[in-house]
């Protein structure tokens, strides 16, 4: 089941305690909700074909806050789409509270 939403119908949504009901829903927000891609910085660009000569296998990137590991991971996710539409992405993060 795909529903659509734009981001404000989400974020309102969730501020309404609404998580448990949307638990499980595949939201398809609208292209135009996304910025501009902006280019990668170098060190974000040597990163990701590190990553990319590893055929696949796992990595661990490690980069102070704020240094764009959010972006590294958003584009392999991007490019992985790309090369198979079918793929399904799922990104956990961990909040640091037990």
């Amino acid at each position: 089941m795909v529903q659509r939403f734009t981001p404000s119908d989400l974020a309102e949504l969730l501020e309404n305690g609404a998580d448990q009901q949307i638990r499980g829903v595949i939201f398809e927000l609208p292209s135009t909700s996304v910025r501009e891609e902006q280019p990668l910085f170098r060190h974000q660009a040597e990163t990701l074909e590190r990553l990319a000569q590893n055929h696949g296998a796992s990595g661990i990137v490690h980069l102070p806050t704020g240094a764009g590991k959010t972006r590294i991971a958003i584009e392999i996710a991007a490019r992985r789409l790309r090369a198979d539409p079918a793929q399904r992405v799922v990104r956990v993060i961990g909040t640091g509270r037990s």
